[in-house]
């Protein structure tokens, strides 16, 4: 008897103990994600931004200056490594910006360069803010825009100046053009120069965007890009992601490791970059044991894989997920170095929507 209380006493001691490491263990996931998220909302000029985490889960408040920098904090919150989701509770009030920046508006308002503008596009659609030379000029950038993403994607929260603006017209209609091989972008024009960054479909996309803006470039402006490529590359990108890091699972099970979340998201980046591919998420295993059982095994795992992609904002309709046993080895099982290579997890774009 006198044993059995000490077995008794010897495992609640140790469910104690797991509770309290796996409590640590979740604790310092959510203040390292919620961290990061925050310095990177900040190195984005986004300092309006509140978040709180549950986990990997964010939840952003506060009062954005306008729609799109409502949308640029989402973007970049949801890019972070190791975010699982965000709940974009922000909320756009242009009476936010304070009295300086009011005034300094004001003042810039009596001046030609008083035509700052800026444009996001990303999967939620287009956002522009800032100021356009007068309607007509609007109206004209309105339909070049149009012609290149849905009109009815277009959050347009841009104001009229009433000021002469052949080169503000000249930079944005090339930009709306440029915008044709770019699956995402943020382009913003201060004081004669524009910053144009984003992801282009293929590295001639990129060269072609570059170009289209470049040859409109009115005298005494100058450009700054810096492009991503997804499209032909995507494949490659996720080969290396795979390489860099294994997925990993909970021993015989379909359970994702919480090691792997990271890597997961990473890969969750880059196929939301990979524009309409559809993209299959292939499970294998090594021969040790039952072939129908390892079968399921991988079947499991790649949809476990693909479901954490679709939670992580990758369309569900471009992903699939198919599980190969042990019928696809890369070396021979004979050995335990083999056989943990051959266990593994595949992403493969194949091919267009």
């Amino acid at each position: 008897m006198k044993r059995l209380w000490i077995i008794l006493i010897a495992a609640l001691v140790l469910g104690l103990l797991f509770v309290y490491c796996v409590s640590h263990h979740t604790t310092e996931i959510q203040n390292d994600v919620a961290l990061r998220t925050a310095e990177a909302l900040r190195g984005h000029g986004l300092g309006f931004v509140s978040l709180s985490a549950d986990g990997r889960d964010l939840t952003l408040t506060g009062v954005a200056p306008d729609q799109a920098a409502r949308a640029r904090a989402a973007s970049v919150a949801r890019e972070t490594t190791g975010v699982r989701s965000i709940d974009n509770q922000l909320t756009v009030n242009a009476d936010a910006v304070d009295n300086a920046a009011r005034a300094a508006r004001r003042r810039m308002m009596t001046t030609v360069g008083a035509l700052d503008t800026a444009l996001t596009m990303n999967e939620d659609g287009v956002f522009l803010s800032g100021r356009v030379p007068d309607q007509a000029a609007r109206e004209a950038f309105l339909e070049k825009l149009g012609t290149v993403v849905r009109a009815d994607g277009i959050s347009d929260s841009l104001e009229v100046a009433n000021l002469a603006g052949e080169e503000w017209s000249s930079v944005w209609m090339s930009v709306a053009a440029a915008l044709a091989g770019l699956s995402e972008a943020n382009v913003e024009t201060v004081n004669k120069k524009v910053y144009f960054n984003g992801i282009a479909r293929s590295p001639e996309a990129a060269q072609q965007a570059r170009s289209v803006v470049l040859r409109a470039m009115p005298a005494g402006y100058n450009a700054a890009f810096d492009f991503k490529v997804s499209g032909a590359s995507c494949q490659q990108q996720l080969n290396q992601a795979l390489v860099a890091q294994k997925v990993r699972f909970e021993s015989g099970s379909a359970a994702i490791s919480v090691s792997s979340y990271p890597m997961l998201d990473g890969i969750a980046a880059i196929a939301k970059r990979c524009g309409g591919a559809k993209i299959e998420v292939g499970g294998h295993t090594d021969a040790t044991g039952d072939e129908e059982m390892n079968r399921q095994l991988s079947q499991n795992r790649a949809a476990a894989v693909a479901e954490y992609l679709r939670s992580k904002g990758v369309d569900g309709d471009r992903l699939s997920a198919v599980g190969y046993g042990e019928d696809r080895p890369l070396v021979s099982n004979i050995t335990p170095e083999g056989r943990a290579k051959n266990r593994r997890i595949e992403v493969t774009v194949r091919g267009d929507r």
